[in-house]
């Protein structure tokens, strides 16, 4: 009985985890970004990306 309890629980566990990670979608539909650090790095990478998927974007920057 107790085994069968702690595989419930794990397989719940499991089930959850999956749900947390796996299904989370957000959406930037209307919303705006800010993004500070844009000049390059991960900045410039994230700025690119948002570009492409079109939420409106605030960029700064020290450099071009």
């Amino acid at each position: 009985m107790n085994r069968i309890l702690s595989l419930a629980g794990l397989g719940l566990g499991a089930m959850l985890a999956y749900r947390a990670v796996f299904q989370r979608t957000f959406s930037f539909a209307g919303k705006n970004v800010l993004i500070t650090g844009g000049s390059r790095g991960l900045g410039l990478v994230m700025a690119r990306e948002f570009l492409t998927r079109g939420p409106g974007r605030g960029l700064l920057a020290r450099s071009r």
